[in-house]
């Protein structure tokens, strides 16, 4: 599990960035609705005749559909210390969901919100035999699909105990594999991310200050000569369970990835510190974690 302690911030830079938003330098976006979490407890709860148990030979007859790319979610259908339920048809969710359970729906999946495998405690397994549709998908768990992964926003495939498979291409606005298993789908999106780092650059123009922040404390210093940041799994799925904005409302400025290391280097003058930060909130935010 690759978990960070969070950033903290200097008194004195707590009172700077007030006095950013406070002045408008920073607007504070409104306050958004906290959206509405389905779990698969849930939906068996109300349509128990849309889930049956499957024994072993109903697993092995849907792994003999799956495409041979998608080899390693065998194993956790064939772990006889869990339950696999089958949904057979579509499956349409008017909210977000959380899945907990090892589920596989014989039909495609639309969730009008957002995805999440990992919550309170429990960990869910999602096979698709069809397509995949959502706003996020964030999986600490394994994700199977057949078909097409779609996100209009982020898809997040986080922990490197379970997988990452789509036999068709995986479109969103982001996509971000860290320390996964993975047949390594075709992606089709603006920012891609892996563990390398690579992708940097553009993430931090297009996520929120707050899914970058811990790791670009980590990663830069005086040495760096290009940005190696990830976006945070927590901070994203945290942001999306509250429903909360993960991505900018306009991108940062081309220069904000050497503008960041620039704050790295010995030797930087106040005066070009205040103008970096009241150039962008990801600059301020490093600023205010730094000491002098």
């Amino acid at each position: 599990m690759h978990s960070r302690a969070p950033f903290t911030l200097f008194p004195w830079a707590r009172l700077v960035l007030f006095v950013l938003l406070v002045t408008g330098t920073f607007a504070a976006p409104a306050r958004p609705a906290t959206p509405v979490w389905h779990t698969s407890g849930d939906l068996m709860r109300r349509t128990p005749a849309s889930f049956h148990r499957l024994d072993a030979t109903g697993v092995e007859a849907v792994l003999a559909r799956v495409p041979k790319s998608l080899a390693l979610i065998s194993a956790y259908l064939r772990d006889k210390n869990v339950q696999v339920h089958m949904h057979k048809g579509d499956l349409a969710i008017d909210g977000s969901f959380a899945n907990t359970h090892v589920l596989i729906v014989d039909g495609s999946v639309t969730i009008r919100g957002s995805y999440d495998d990992y919550r309170g405690g429990q960990i869910g397994v999602l096979v698709v035999l069809g397509d995949l549709q959502a706003e996020h998908v964030v999986s600490w768990g394994s994700i199977a699909v057949t078909g097409t992964l779609k996100a209009t926003g982020l898809v997040y495939a986080y922990y490197n105990d379970y997988t990452f498979e789509v036999a068709g291409p995986v479109k969103a606005r982001a996509v971000v594999v860290f320390d996964k298993s993975t047949n390594a789908p075709r992606v089709e999106a603006s920012v891609v991310q892996n563990d390398d780092g690579a992708g940097a650059a553009l993430a931090v123009r297009h996520f929120v200050p707050e899914l970058m922040i811990e790791d670009v404390l980590d990663k830069a210093d005086a040495e760096s000569t290009a940005l190696e940041a990830v976006a945070s799994y927590e901070a994203a799925r945290t942001r999306i369970a509250a429903g909360k904005p993960i991505f900018r409302e306009t991108p940062g400025p081309e220069s904000l990835a050497a503008d960041i290391l620039r704050l790295f280097k010995p030797g930087l003058d106040a005066a070009t510190r205040a103008r970096l930060a009241s150039t962008d909130p990801l600059l301020a935010l490093v600023i205010a974690a730094r000491p002098r």
